[in-house]
């Protein structure tokens, strides 16, 4: 089969499409198979763009396509999903942090280690970056979530930061595990901010507050 002979390298260069990994992030939240309508409604993309993305994942042994029950007349409508291989095996560091997530989940207060973990890795980030506090600290933080690969948009007004992430790096293997990952960000964030020094604070971390798009809200303080 076509898909069985794709080179690690073929993947790598259809994966560097955006819109390609952003389908790959929809199907791995949804969990269930989803139409070609319903995949380019949520990328916002036209769906006949959507099915050329689909089907290039598909050759590269990505994704996978189901035929749907009958419904009426016409032709059965064609639903696609994350490839098994590729759902379980394509990243065991994905594996391994779904071990840890369901170990944490059975703690008493899983949101205070995610926060916390986040809160640690965000302020180690930002002081291996910066040795003394940048001039712009907004500018920094946008830089490391950039580096970190969030893509992120940021936005000022009337003393509210938002700061737009269009994309997540470490999207979870499974729905369930959304909330930690959202968790460890919301902290990464705050830990940054207090890594360099500054007085910002995260209000609010937004998951998907728009298709693809989380928004974090920062407050300034009054004399910034």
């Amino acid at each position: 089969m076509q898909n069985a002979r794709v080179k690690s390298t073929d993947r790598h260069a259809i994966l560097a499409e955006p819109s390609r990994r952003a389908i790959l992030d929809i199907l791995r939240i949804a969990g269930v198979p989803l139409s070609a309508g319903a995949i380019a409604g949520r990328v916002q993309l036209h769906v006949n763009s959507a099915r050329d993305h689909l089907h290039r994942l598909r050759d590269a042994g990505l994704v996978r396509v189901t035929v749907a029950a009958p419904a009426g007349r016409g032709r059965p409508s064609l639903l696609y999903s994350l490839a098994p291989a590729h759902e379980a095996t394509a990243d065991p560091w994905r594996a391994f942090a779904a071990a840890v997530a369901d170990q944490v989940e059975a703690m008493p207060d899983p949101a205070h280690v995610w926060s916390s973990a986040g809160e640690r890795w965000g302020a180690a980030t930002a002081t291996a970056v910066h040795d003394k506090p940048p001039h712009d600290t907004i500018g920094a933080v946008t830089a490391i979530l950039r580096e970190a690969g969030f893509e992120p948009e940021v936005r000022t007004q009337d003393g509210i930061v938002e700061i737009r992430l269009n994309a997540c790096p470490f999207l979870p293997v499974e729905r369930r595990h959304l909330h930690a990952i959202c968790g460890v960000h919301h902290g990464f964030l705050q830990g940054v901010l207090d890594g360099l020094g500054s007085k910002v604070q995260v209000t609010v971390l937004e998951p998907f507050a728009e298709p693809q798009v989380c928004i974090a809200r920062l407050t300034l303080p009054a004399d910034t």
